[in-house]
């Protein structure tokens, strides 16, 4: 790093915490109107140092800095905040709040009211690191501006900010296309959005003529391939549009749109979100009591119905029973939603005391199978040789990025064919909800 960056890196630290001397606020206004990468630089720090934290926990006092006096003009709120430590809300508004004032005091485009194809209205603000986007023009390193068009993102996550502050993380396989400053299209796949109050009427159009309009919340909306949208609401409301009739969701309702017409699913007071039965119920629920189970099995596996040995009911699933090869794998393609958490729960015992591990490589895929969502090995070192055999309860989180997942369990134990089983049951998946609980009058606490 040169000394030129290596000294504005400094002294745009020491603005943001609020020590550098006011003699010097022109000298950097100047700097970041001169030299774009100087200006990509500073955003990237609004972004993503840590020192945000403590800027907005105490008053921002530079009155005669452009970038505050815009943040006034625009209604971003600089007063003093408590000294203890910001809640995650508050300190991503707040470093939204920066980051978008920066760029629009600071990009020369700011300064003309002429809009062009070509002028950005927003911002790769973040990205996974295996993120891969397909027909961008340009560079997507963070910081990227971004002009009215697509943005195909093949597999993993990014999140684009807008020019009106408003955020969208967004998981692949998924295309958005950006109309303007406070406008997108999701034409497939899942974006999650935090609206700040000056970006008040973001609005997303889906497919088949649907608008979801923003009056001020967080919301989770998915597009399907045959176009159908999901659409949940994590905090505020949003209107829904282009569907008779219309209408509006709060906190902790969610709809389902298809062919024009929409499926509303609203919480009672005191109840959590309120999802459509295909999210709210348990997504895999399988104590292999019934036959045929949803697994696919190959190798030394198999449904074993012996009730002596199992401790609960009369069916389990064993791996290289009777001194067999390790070499069991059992597999199943899930119906998920994109962006939503799941918890993943089973239960493993080991039968006989034989030396070494049982132990279950848990990997979760995309349905092409070419990106990990999840990899864990779950291990029983203790034995039992009585039976029923003591279980072992192993739970584990990921998060779909499609609307199939597979789930893959394969034996690697550790016993060479021949020291001791391992026995599988109780497998349970379910949607992780927002812990917050909602209020009679349907607004979210924490």
């Amino acid at each position: 790093m040169s000394d030129a960056v290596d000294i504005f890196l400094q002294q745009a630290a020491a603005y943001l915490d609020g020590d550098l001397p006011a003699e010097a606020h022109e000298a950097l206004h100047a700097e970041l109107l001169a030299d774009p990468e100087k200006r990509r630089r500073f955003v990237d720090l609004c972004l993503h140092s840590a020192v945000l934290t403590e800027t907005f926990s105490h008053p921002l006092s530079h009155p005669a800095s452009p970038m505050l006096s815009e943040a006034k003009r625009r209604g971003i709120d600089s007063a003093p905040r408590s000294t203890y430590t910001l809640s995650r809300i508050v300190a991503l508004a707040a470093l939204i709040a920066l980051a978008v004032t920066a760029w629009f005091v600071f990009s020369p485009e700011s300064q003309t009211a002429t809009h062009t194809p070509s002028t950005p209205v927003a911002m790769l603000s973040d990205h996974s690191a295996d993120a891969v986007f397909v027909g961008a023009d340009g560079s997507m390193e963070l910081g990227s501006e971004l002009a009215r068009g697509s943005l195909s993102l093949i597999s993993g996550t990014a999140q684009v900010m807008f020019r009106s502050g408003a955020v969208v993380d967004l998981t692949g396989p998924c295309s958005l296309e950006m109309i303007d400053d406070n406008r997108g299209f999701l034409h497939t796949g899942t974006l999650s959005a935090y609206v700040p109050d000056q970006a008040h009427g973001f609005t997303v159009n889906a497919p088949h003529g649907v608008r979801v309009v923003d009056l001020g919340t967080r919301f989770l909306m998915t597009v399907d391939p045959s176009g159908g949208t999901q659409l949940i609401v994590l905090e505020g409301a949003v209107h829904y549009e282009g569907i008779q009739p219309a209408g509006k969701l709060t906190a902790g309702s969610s709809a389902t749109i298809i062919d024009g017409s929409a499926q509303v699913y609203h919480p009672q007071p005191g109840q959590t979100l309120a999802l459509p039965p295909h999210i709210r119920n348990p997504l895999l629920h399988d104590d292999f009591e019934t036959a045929p189970s949803g697994f696919t099995f190959r190798g030394n596996v198999n449904r074993m119905t012996q009730a002596q040995r199992a401790w609960q009911g009369h069916a389990y699933v064993g791996f290289n029973i009777g001194n067999s090869d390790v070499n069991g794998v059992a597999e199943q393609t899930l119906a998920t939603l994109p962006g939503m958490t799941y918890q993943l729960q089973f239960e493993l015992g080991k039968y006989l005391l034989g030396e070494g591990a049982a132990r279950l490589d848990v990997d979760v895929l995309t349905e092409s199978g070419d990106t990990t969502l999840l990899h864990e090995t779950a291990s029983v070192v203790e034995g039992s040789d009585t039976m029923p055999v003591t279980p072992t309860t192993f739970t584990y989180r990921f998060t779909a990025r499609g609307l199939t997942t597979r789930l893959r369990l394969t034996d690697t134990s550790t016993n060479h064919a021949s020291a001791f089983d391992l026995y599988l049951d109780n497998i349970r998946i379910v949607p992780v909800l927002p812990t917050a609980e909602l209020t009679p009058s349907g607004n979210l606490k924490n």
